[in-house]
C-alpha cells in the first residue's frame, strides 16, 4: 500500500513549535539517505522568518548542512525556556466566570495541549519545577537575573530559589548594617537649600 506523502513542516522561530518541527524534520529528512546538500535545500524550504535568518549567512553546500542544523538546535532547542513559557501560558489562562460549552472546549484545548507538551520535556521533578516557576513570578526581574547567573540546574527546584533568596537577604542585611555614619547636614547645605527655594519662587 502506497501511503500519501506527508508534507514537510514549516518553522518560523516560535520556541513552542520547535519540538514538533525538530522531530518531524528528523524523521522525514535527516534520517533519510540523502546527500546533505539536498537536506540543506529541504531545510531552507521549511524555514521562515527569524529561523531562516539564523542560517542565512551559511553557504549552502554538502559540508555545511550539519553546521546549519546545529545552529538551529543551539538557538531553539532550549527545554528550560520552553517549559517556562508553557507554565506562564498556563498560569495566564483567564478564569471563566460562567460555564459555557465554548469556554470549556477552549479550556481543554489550551490546558490539555500545554500540559502534554510540558510532560514531553521529561522534567525530572515536574511538581518542584512548577513551584519554582510560581515563586519566580513573585520576584523582581533583578532577583531572577541574579538567580540565573549562579544557577547550574537545567530545571531548578523551588528550594534552589528559596536558598538563593535567603542568601540575598543575608547579604543585603550585612550591607545595610555595615554602612558608615550618615552624613550630617552642614550650614552650607542649608544655605544652598534656601537659595534654591528662593530661585524657585522667582521663576514662578
Amino acid at each position: 500500500v502506497r501511503l500519501p506523502k506527508i508534507p514537510l513542516p514549516s518553522y518560523s522561530g516560535d520556541l513552542c513549535g520547535w519540538p514538533v518541527f525538530r522531530d518531524q524534520f528528523n524523521i522525514q529528512i535527516i534520517r533519510e539517505e540523502l546527500p546533505k546538500i539536498v537536506k540543506f535545500y529541504y531545510l531552507l524550504g521549511c524555514l521562515q522568518g527569524d529561523a531562516r535568518q539564523s542560517i542565512q549567512n551559511i553557504v549552502v553546500s554538502e559540508a555545511t548542512f550539519d553546521l546549519a542544523w546545529s545552529t538551529l538546535i543551539d538557538k531553539y532547542d532550549k527545554p528550560r525556556q520552553l517549559a517556562t513559557l508553557i507554565v506562564d501560558k498556563v498560569f495566564s489562562i483567564p478564569a471563566q466566570s460562567q460555564e459555557s460549552l465554548e469556554g470549556l472546549r477552549e479550556f481543554l484545548v489550551v490546558f490539555s495541549d500545554q500540559i502534554a507538551m510540558l510532560k514531553s520535556l521529561n522534567i525530572p521533578d515536574l511538581g518542584e519545577f512548577l513551584l519554582f516557576a510560581l515563586s519566580a513570578r513573585c520576584l523582581p526581574i533583578s532577583t531572577r537575573k541574579g538567580f540565573e547567573a549562579v544557577n547550574n540546574n537545567e530545571f531548578p527546584c523551588v528550594s534552589d530559589m528559596v536558598k538563593y533568596v535567603k542568601d540575598r537577604v543575608s547579604l543585603l542585611e550585612a550591607v545595610s548594617f555595615s554602612g558608615g555614619p550618615s552624613r550630617q547636614v552642614t550650614s552650607s547645605d542649608k544655605s544652598k537649600t534656601v537659595l534654591s527655594r528662593q530661585n524657585d519662587k522667582k521663576s514662578k
